[in-house]
């Protein structure tokens, strides 16, 4: 564990949590000090835990700057090993059958349990159940775990520590599963879990298709605007005298597509609008295109 129950100075304290974890332990300096035991320490309140806005911006940088390349999530989870004072991990994506996950970067894992790692089923293995309960599972030592969370073929690493994270973007879309471990017994901290989801949720913005979230905020308020556009003209139209032509009819017509359930809405719009026919015309009608088709007549 990162914290014990031996006395210790807050200066000590400090020290040890920083060269552990830099950048997430912050050791409260308030009036008083002596001697007091870790768990003191975080009951009074001496001890808190930060955010690392700084490393998930650097992963953002990587990865708006690279794309999801294998190249740049390798250097990531290098930051991120160096970040957890881990030696061993790996980073894999979900793939579009949603069934398995695989590997796009790892660091330290023995050429002997390549084929183990390079495809792993959602719900086996430490990142598999940590991928279908959409939240980290962690063995404190994998040399003598028995509970059967981590694979057999988890020893060969010869780590102890370790712990695995699923992708997640909007807390509920898996993208994958991030993986660290420790050549020695330990048990990462709530807040500690916390950060690699953090990590996690920031690599995952870069992996898969846009969210429905995603292409809302982007979209939403031009299309509204575009939207009243439409229902303006068709005010427009009913308003004005005369009679209308096959524009308007096929226009509303084309309408109907958006009732739609299937992400083709507009492609059948664009095929409401078009000439369906495939035999070439001995001589266009006019210079100009009028934006739908007028019929055989």
């Amino acid at each position: 564990m990162l914290l014990t129950e031996a006395p210790i100075t807050q200066e000590k304290m400090a020290t040890k949590l920083a060269g552990c974890a830099p950048g997430v332990w912050r050791i409260a300096k308030r009036g008083g000090g002596g001697n007091m035991t870790a768990p003191s320490l975080l009951s009074a309140g001496l001890v808190s835990v930060i955010p690392d806005p700084q490393l998930l911006k650097t992963i953002d940088g990587v990865l708006r700057k690279e794309g999801a390349t294998d190249e740049a999530l390798l250097r990531i989870l290098q930051l991120v090993l160096s970040r957890f004072d881990c030696a061993t991990g790996t980073i894999h994506q979900l793939d579009q059958s949603g069934v398995w996950l695989e590997l796009r970067a790892q660091v330290g894992i023995p050429p002997v349990i390549m084929d183990k790692v390079a495809r792993i089923p959602v719900g086996k293995g430490m990142a598999g159940i940590a991928a279908e309960r959409k939240e980290p599972v962690q063995v404190c030592n994998l040399q003598t775990d028995d509970s059967g969370v981590a694979k057999p073929a988890a020893k060969e690493t010869h780590m102890a520590g370790s712990i695995a994270a699923p992708i997640l973007v909007e807390k509920t879309i898996l993208r994958g599963a991030l993986g660290v471990a420790k050549p020695v017994p330990y048990e990462f901290t709530a807040d500690e879990q916390a950060l690699l989801m953090e990590i996690g949720a920031t690599i995952g913005r870069h992996l898969g298709g846009a969210t429905k979230q995603a292409v809302l905020d982007q979209y939403f308020v031009g299309v509204r605007a575009k939207l009243i556009e439409v229902a303006a003209f068709l005010d427009r139209v009913d308003r004005a005298e005369g009679e209308g032509d096959y524009r308007i009819a096929a226009f509303r017509e084309a309408l109907k597509a958006l009732d739609g359930s299937e992400p083709a809405r507009a492609r059948n719009i664009l095929l409401a609008l078009s000439d369906p026919t495939t035999a070439p015309v001995a001589a266009a009608k006019g210079k100009a295109a009028s934006g739908a088709w007028p019929g055989e007549d």
